[in-house]
């Protein structure tokens, strides 16, 4: 139940779920030593082109 309100909340916009930190393919070092030390304050992500 709560998981479909807050699926309602994002399509209609009242949620916004970004990303804490964004890094390209070429980072991926640094994105995995950013989660292993605790750094990331919420979701990371990695881009693969």
């Amino acid at each position: 139940m709560r998981r479909r309100r807050q699926l309602g909340w994002r399509r209609s916009g009242r949620l916004e779920a970004a990303p804490s930190r964004v890094f390209a393919f070429d980072q991926i070092r640094e994105a995995h030593r950013v989660m292993e030390s605790g750094e990331a304050e919420g979701k990371m992500v990695v881009l693969v082109d």
